[in-house]
């Protein structure tokens, strides 16, 4: 990137005007698209947007040639929540799980993931490893009494069903 490039992209993240920034970075990146730092603040930049599919993108290129920090893994795995890449982010954030296995933000997350794909029993664990971890986390609380109730009401019609086919075939 010019120096000019660089001062204007410093101008238009001060001043919050992230379109602004998008277009400067991806001109640049249209010129060096295997710049890992550059797809980086790309990604970085269409998440801010809320193109999440492009955050995504450039994101993920970018992890394929440098260690993202876990503040960009992280939004990496909100930008594929976003677009419905649930079981990419179930892999990202594994991943740090991994590094910070305490941390109830990615435990919540996961959770949700979980709940998302019905794996209630799961998504159980997952909230009450991250209420163990941060006992003040309602937004965990309201999602776990919510686990709960789709579980209870799964397992009632998984039962119902099977007392329904006994009786017809038993």
């Amino acid at each position: 990137m010019s120096q000019t490039s660089v001062a204007q992209l410093e101008n238009s993240i001060n001043a919050g005007s992230w379109n602004e920034a998008e277009r400067i970075l991806f001109q640049s990146a249209a010129a060096q698209p295997y710049n890992a730092l550059l797809l980086r603040a790309l990604g970085i930049t269409h998440y801010q947007v809320q193109r999440h599919f492009l955050a995504a993108s450039a994101l993920k290129l970018a992890s394929n040639a440098i260690e993202l920090d876990e503040e960009v893994r992280f939004m990496l795995v909100t930008a594929y929540i976003k677009v419905e890449r649930r079981h990419w982010a179930l892999a990202e954030l594994q991943h740090l799980l991994a590094e910070d296995p305490e941390n109830s933000t990615y435990l919540h997350t996961l959770a949700c993931v979980y709940y998302a794909q019905q794996r209630f029993t799961d998504d159980i664990g997952e909230l009450q490893k991250a209420l163990n971890h941060q006992p003040d986390f309602t937004e965990a609380y309201d999602r776990l009494a919510n686990a709960r109730k789709q579980w209870e009401t799964l397992t009632r019609l998984r039962n119902r069903t099977q007392g329904d086919f006994i009786k017809l075939y038993g």
